[in-house]
């Protein structure tokens, strides 16, 4: 395949073979639809895009959220669905272990219908050159959907939520709402790996989409966490590292203060970046330009281009809140995954911003916490090492 407006329509004709499949076998049943997905923040975005697109139909679901498609786990949906028998969807894995669920999900002899809706390489395929890959595509179709059988990268160009979302426009166009979760998920698995942070392949149309609904809005800032206290956000950026200042905050603050920023608001927190005026944050760029240049020699374009990246905003969520940066959403997601409240990510991710956003909110500050702890062992132990240069 060559053009990429050739892969796109192959893969959308394929997704709409799909949703029929899924239609017609779900009509089959009178149980909910169960969706499995990941525990990651591109899992539990691909699991909410489902969940709101059933919704939206009127097609009771139930989301259970894995952290392997172990053959364990399997085992136990095959019990469930013995008793049950529930359409499944798996989205986010199930490329990978395509071969298990073919052999394990039956009943009385006949396999139970089921679809994937994945971006890994598929099980038995060493890269996207494999020629396997064709003939997995034909023997799966058209219940297993994967980039990879149209010649488009899974691993930079569209993520799992961004396959679901593709997957949910073919229920209903006005899915196409829901293009802003699917960022969520490829951003969650770092694949704004463009220059300056931008997206590529499938990603940058689902952020046309993004951008044409208005629900999303690209500015150029800081390359740090736009809702931590600054000190630390620099501090503690996995993104740049600057000898002298990254790992403590205290020398930090004071390097802000010297620059005439003052730190303090009104009610005695740190400011962040959101805080900052756009004059601050000129004043800011250039003196961490000039001082990883003296300091580290670097060039000035090389810094800058780690330094300003495009920042991703969701137009109707409150300014300098946990939800209106994509990538702070992302964060948001993943620390839900990770502490075992992924049902708080799903519920946040489908719009719930009430009980659930609340709880989220806290169990992210603890998971810093953690974490936080966790790399002042690390660094006290002498087993995170400073590097003298920007990346």
């Amino acid at each position: 395949m060559n053009g990429i407006k050739e892969k796109i329509s192959l893969l959308l004709a394929d997704l709409e073979k799909t949703r029929d499949y899924f239609l017609q076998n779900y009509k089959r049943t009178n149980s909910p639809v169960s969706i499995y997905t990941h525990l990651d923040a591109d899992g539990l975005s691909s699991g909410a895009i489902l969940g709101k697109a059933l919704y939206n139909e009127q097609i009771p679901f139930q989301i259970t959220v894995l952290k392997q498609l172990e053959l364990s786990e399997i085992k136990k949906i095959l019990t469930k669905v013995e008793e049950f028998h529930n359409f499944l969807i798996f989205s986010d894995f199930g490329s990978g272990q395509y071969l298990e669920l073919s052999k394990y999900l039956k009943v009385n002899g006949k396999s139970t219908p089921y679809i994937i809706l994945d971006h890994h390489l598929p099980q038995k395929v060493k890269d996207e050159t494999d020629k396997n890959i064709k003939k997995i595509y034909e023997e799966t179709s058209p219940w297993h959907v994967n980039p990879y059988f149209y010649g488009i990268n899974g691993s930079s160009e569209v993520s799992g939520a961004g396959i679901c979302y593709y997957f949910a426009k073919t229920l209903n166009i006005k899915n196409e709402r829901l293009a802003s979760v699917a960022l969520i998920g490829a951003i969650g698995d770092i694949q704004n790996k463009g220059e300056n942070g931008s997206f590529n392949g499938l990603n940058s149309l689902i952020l046309k989409h993004a951008l044409d609904q208005e629900d999303v809005k690209i500015i150029n800032d800081l390359n740090f966490s736009s809702i931590k206290p600054l000190n630390e956000a620099i501090a503690y950026s996995s993104n740049i590292k600057l000898a002298g200042l990254s790992g403590n905050p205290n020398k930090v603050l004071k390097f802000l203060l010297r620059l005439g920023i003052i730190m303090e608001k009104s009610n005695g927190q740190i400011k962040t970046l959101n805080d900052l005026t756009q004059e601050e944050k000129r004043k800011l760029t250039s003196t961490l330009i000039e001082y990883a240049t003296i300091k580290l020699d670097i060039e000035p374009s090389e810094i800058y281009r780690n330094l300003i990246i495009n920042r991703y905003i969701l137009t109707n969520e409150i300014v300098g809140s946990e939800l209106h940066d994509l990538s702070e959403f992302s964060n948001l997601l993943n620390s839900c995954g990770r502490t075992n409240n992924s049902s708080l990510g799903i519920a946040i991710a489908m719009g719930d911003r009430r009980i659930a956003y609340q709880k989220a909110k806290d169990n992210l500050i603890e998971y810093k916490k953690s974490i936080m702890q966790s790399l002042r062992w690390l660094s006290e132990n002498n087993i995170i090492q400073e590097k003298k240069y920007i990346q």
